[in-house]
Protein backbone atom coordinates (compact mmCIF):
# COMPACT_ATOMS: atom_id res chain seq x y z
CA UNK A 1 0.00 0.00 0.00
CA UNK A 2 1.77 3.68 -0.68
CA UNK A 3 2.34 5.90 1.49
CA UNK A 4 -0.29 8.54 2.18
CA UNK A 5 0.55 12.17 2.88
CA UNK A 6 -0.98 14.86 3.59
CA UNK A 7 -1.23 18.15 1.13
CA UNK A 8 -0.69 21.84 2.40
CA UNK A 9 -4.28 22.57 2.44
CA UNK A 10 -5.09 19.09 4.46
CA UNK A 11 -2.13 20.12 7.08
CA UNK A 12 -3.48 23.45 6.92
CA UNK A 13 -7.32 22.27 8.18
CA UNK A 14 -6.06 19.25 10.63
CA UNK A 15 -3.76 22.51 12.49
CA UNK A 16 -6.33 24.95 12.87
CA UNK A 17 -8.82 22.52 13.77
CA UNK A 18 -6.45 21.43 16.37
CA UNK A 19 -6.07 24.31 17.98
CA UNK A 20 -9.56 25.09 17.95
CA UNK A 21 -11.04 21.86 19.17
CA UNK A 22 -12.81 22.09 22.29
CA UNK A 23 -14.94 18.70 22.10
CA UNK A 24 -12.95 15.97 24.26
CA UNK A 25 -10.56 13.23 23.00
CA UNK A 26 -10.48 12.98 19.28
CA UNK A 27 -8.46 11.10 16.42
CA UNK A 28 -7.39 12.41 13.06
CA UNK A 29 -6.45 9.66 10.24
CA UNK A 30 -6.35 10.09 6.45
CA UNK A 31 -4.74 6.74 5.30
CA UNK A 32 -7.80 4.24 5.22
CA UNK A 33 -7.95 0.56 4.57
CA UNK A 34 -7.89 -0.26 0.96
CA UNK A 35 -9.23 -3.42 0.12
CA UNK A 36 -9.43 -4.91 -3.65
CA UNK A 37 -13.65 -5.79 -3.23
CA UNK A 38 -13.39 -7.81 -6.13
CA UNK A 39 -12.12 -10.51 -4.20
CA UNK A 40 -14.18 -10.65 -1.04
CA UNK A 41 -17.82 -10.36 -1.28
CA UNK A 42 -19.73 -7.56 -0.19
CA UNK A 43 -21.28 -8.58 3.28
CA UNK A 44 -18.11 -9.83 4.34
CA UNK A 45 -16.42 -6.69 4.05
CA UNK A 46 -16.87 -6.06 7.62
CA UNK A 47 -13.66 -4.89 10.12
CA UNK A 48 -12.34 -8.05 11.24
CA UNK A 49 -13.03 -9.66 7.72
CA UNK A 50 -10.64 -6.75 6.62
CA UNK A 51 -7.80 -7.54 9.53
CA UNK A 52 -8.65 -11.47 8.19
CA UNK A 53 -7.45 -10.03 4.57
CA UNK A 54 -4.73 -8.12 6.02
CA UNK A 55 -3.20 -10.59 7.83
CA UNK A 56 -3.38 -14.02 5.99
CA UNK A 57 -6.49 -14.95 7.14
CA UNK A 58 -5.77 -15.27 10.79
CA UNK A 59 -6.40 -11.26 12.07
CA UNK A 60 -9.62 -12.28 13.96
CA UNK A 61 -8.59 -15.89 15.55
CA UNK A 62 -5.14 -14.23 16.76
CA UNK A 63 -6.32 -11.17 18.14
CA UNK A 64 -8.68 -12.82 19.98
CA UNK A 65 -6.19 -14.98 21.67
CA UNK A 66 -3.84 -12.05 22.70
CA UNK A 67 -6.98 -10.64 23.64
CA UNK A 68 -7.97 -13.47 26.05
CA UNK A 69 -4.48 -14.00 27.44
CA UNK A 70 -4.02 -10.13 27.86
CA UNK A 71 -6.84 -10.04 30.55
CA UNK A 72 -6.73 -13.23 31.69
CA UNK A 73 -10.45 -14.41 30.48
CA UNK A 74 -12.04 -17.67 30.44
CA UNK A 75 -12.47 -20.51 27.39
CA UNK A 76 -16.26 -19.50 27.73
CA UNK A 77 -16.22 -15.57 28.17
CA UNK A 78 -15.82 -13.71 24.34
CA UNK A 79 -12.50 -12.17 23.95
CA UNK A 80 -13.21 -10.54 20.39
CA UNK A 81 -13.92 -7.04 20.63
CA UNK A 82 -17.55 -6.46 18.57
CA UNK A 83 -16.79 -4.07 15.73
CA UNK A 84 -19.32 -2.37 13.01
CA UNK A 85 -20.33 -5.01 10.18
CA UNK A 86 -20.59 -2.24 8.01
CA UNK A 87 -20.60 1.70 7.99
CA UNK A 88 -17.66 4.06 8.25
CA UNK A 89 -14.09 4.29 7.24
CA UNK A 90 -10.94 2.80 9.50
CA UNK A 91 -7.42 3.73 9.70
CA UNK A 92 -3.79 2.08 8.84
CA UNK A 93 -0.55 2.71 7.88
CA UNK A 94 -0.41 4.84 11.47
CA UNK A 95 -1.40 8.05 9.85
CA UNK A 96 -3.11 9.61 12.54
CA UNK A 97 -2.44 12.24 15.47
CA UNK A 98 -4.07 12.18 18.58
CA UNK A 99 -3.40 14.28 21.92
CA UNK A 100 -0.57 13.48 23.59
CA UNK A 101 -2.20 11.66 26.89
CA UNK A 102 -4.04 9.61 24.61
CA UNK A 103 -1.24 8.30 22.61
CA UNK A 104 0.59 7.49 25.87
CA UNK A 105 -2.02 5.55 26.56
CA UNK A 106 -2.22 3.93 23.43
CA UNK A 107 1.32 3.18 23.70
CA UNK A 108 0.79 1.25 26.85
CA UNK A 109 -2.23 -0.87 25.70
CA UNK A 110 -0.20 -1.94 22.47
CA UNK A 111 2.83 -2.59 24.58
CA UNK A 112 0.67 -4.94 26.73
CA UNK A 113 -1.25 -6.62 24.09
CA UNK A 114 2.04 -6.71 22.09
CA UNK A 115 3.38 -9.28 25.04
CA UNK A 116 0.73 -11.33 25.01
CA UNK A 117 0.79 -11.62 21.02
CA UNK A 118 4.31 -12.63 21.76
CA UNK A 119 4.05 -15.32 24.19
CA UNK A 120 1.08 -16.96 22.28
CA UNK A 121 3.79 -17.03 19.55
CA UNK A 122 6.48 -18.59 21.78
CA UNK A 123 4.24 -20.92 23.39
CA UNK A 124 2.81 -22.07 20.22
CA UNK A 125 4.16 -25.63 19.95
CA UNK A 126 2.80 -26.22 16.10
CA UNK A 127 4.67 -23.85 14.84
CA UNK A 128 6.93 -21.14 15.16
CA UNK A 129 6.37 -19.53 11.53
CA UNK A 130 4.20 -16.10 11.67
CA UNK A 131 0.94 -17.30 10.97
CA UNK A 132 -0.24 -13.10 9.97
CA UNK A 133 1.86 -13.44 6.77
CA UNK A 134 2.15 -14.69 3.52
CA UNK A 135 5.03 -13.24 2.01
CA UNK A 136 8.91 -13.83 3.32
CA UNK A 137 8.97 -10.14 3.95
CA UNK A 138 5.41 -10.59 6.21
CA UNK A 139 6.74 -13.42 7.80
CA UNK A 140 9.50 -11.42 8.82
CA UNK A 141 7.38 -8.18 9.90
CA UNK A 142 4.76 -10.37 11.37
CA UNK A 143 3.26 -7.98 13.73
CA UNK A 144 3.10 -4.69 11.24
CA UNK A 145 -0.25 -5.08 9.65
CA UNK A 146 -1.88 -5.94 12.82
CA UNK A 147 -0.53 -3.01 14.66
CA UNK A 148 -1.70 -0.84 11.86
CA UNK A 149 -5.46 -1.94 12.72
CA UNK A 150 -4.98 -1.89 16.40
CA UNK A 151 -5.34 1.72 16.77
CA UNK A 152 -9.07 1.26 15.47
CA UNK A 153 -10.19 -1.29 18.41
CA UNK A 154 -8.58 0.89 21.04
CA UNK A 155 -10.25 3.55 19.84
CA UNK A 156 -13.25 2.38 19.03
CA UNK A 157 -13.73 0.75 22.52
CA UNK A 158 -12.16 3.51 24.79
CA UNK A 159 -14.43 6.27 23.74
CA UNK A 160 -11.95 8.25 21.35
CA UNK A 161 -14.16 10.16 18.37
CA UNK A 162 -12.74 9.42 15.18
CA UNK A 163 -12.47 11.81 12.42
CA UNK A 164 -11.47 10.86 8.88
CA UNK A 165 -9.08 13.89 6.93
CA UNK A 166 -9.33 14.08 3.23
CA UNK A 167 -5.24 14.06 2.30
CA UNK A 168 -6.20 16.10 -0.59
CA UNK A 169 -9.31 18.60 0.18
CA UNK A 170 -9.00 18.82 4.13
CA UNK A 171 -12.41 17.71 4.20
CA UNK A 172 -13.08 16.46 7.64
CA UNK A 173 -15.84 13.52 8.46
CA UNK A 174 -16.72 12.12 12.11
CA UNK A 175 -16.74 8.01 11.63
CA UNK A 176 -18.74 5.61 14.23
CA UNK A 177 -20.36 8.41 16.34
CA UNK A 178 -20.31 7.61 19.99
CA UNK A 179 -24.03 7.10 20.63
CA UNK A 180 -23.80 4.54 17.65
CA UNK A 181 -20.87 2.08 19.32
CA UNK A 182 -21.47 -1.49 21.26
CA UNK A 183 -18.55 -0.81 23.34
CA UNK A 184 -16.44 -2.81 26.07
CA UNK A 185 -15.07 0.00 27.54
CA UNK A 186 -14.50 -1.65 31.21
CA UNK A 187 -11.68 -4.11 29.46
CA UNK A 188 -10.13 -0.59 27.70
CA UNK A 189 -10.35 2.11 31.09
CA UNK A 190 -7.17 3.60 31.77
CA UNK A 191 -7.28 3.10 35.48
CA UNK A 192 -7.60 -0.59 34.47
CA UNK A 193 -4.80 -0.50 31.70
CA UNK A 194 -2.44 1.51 34.59
CA UNK A 195 -2.52 -1.21 36.75
CA UNK A 196 -2.26 -4.33 34.47
CA UNK A 197 0.60 -2.34 33.25
CA UNK A 198 2.22 -1.77 36.82
CA UNK A 199 1.55 -5.48 37.26
CA UNK A 200 3.63 -6.40 34.78
CA UNK A 201 6.54 -4.32 35.00
CA UNK A 202 6.47 -5.54 38.67
CA UNK A 203 7.22 -8.94 37.36
CA UNK A 204 9.56 -7.80 35.12
CA UNK A 205 11.53 -6.29 37.60
CA UNK A 206 11.39 -9.71 39.93
CA UNK A 207 12.44 -11.46 36.74
CA UNK A 208 9.08 -13.07 36.51
CA UNK A 209 8.83 -11.74 32.98
CA UNK A 210 12.33 -11.59 31.24
CA UNK A 211 12.21 -9.89 28.28
CA UNK A 212 13.19 -12.23 25.04
CA UNK A 213 15.84 -10.31 23.45
CA UNK A 214 16.23 -13.06 21.12
CA UNK A 215 12.74 -12.25 19.40
CA UNK A 216 13.30 -8.47 19.69
CA UNK A 217 16.66 -8.53 17.13
CA UNK A 218 14.93 -11.17 14.93
CA UNK A 219 12.85 -14.26 15.44
CA UNK A 220 9.99 -13.46 12.92
CA UNK A 221 7.84 -11.80 15.35
CA UNK A 222 9.33 -8.25 16.70
CA UNK A 223 12.07 -7.50 14.42
CA UNK A 224 11.90 -4.17 15.47
CA UNK A 225 11.35 -2.48 18.58
CA UNK A 226 7.34 -1.67 18.85
CA UNK A 227 7.77 2.25 18.91
CA UNK A 228 8.98 1.61 15.89
CA UNK A 229 6.29 -0.47 14.50
CA UNK A 230 3.01 1.13 16.10
CA UNK A 231 4.19 5.20 15.71
CA UNK A 232 6.43 6.02 12.99
CA UNK A 233 4.17 9.62 12.97
CA UNK A 234 4.20 9.85 16.62
CA UNK A 235 6.16 13.92 16.42
CA UNK A 236 2.44 14.38 15.48
CA UNK A 237 0.88 13.95 18.91
CA UNK A 238 -0.22 16.65 20.47
CA UNK A 239 0.28 18.18 23.71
Amino acid sequence: MPEVSLSDKAAEVLEKTIQSENKGDVIYYWALMDMDLKDMEIEDTDFWSMCDSLNNGHCRAVFEDAFRRMYGLPGDVEALPPMPVTGGQWSVLHSWVMPTTSFLEFVMFSRMFADSLDSLNKNNIRTTECVLGSSMLEKRHCYCRIFEVLINVWAYHSARRMVYLNPSNGHLREQHPLEHRDMWVKYFSFPLLKSMDEDLAEEADDGMHPVDEEAERDGGRASKPLSEQISPVSSLHLS
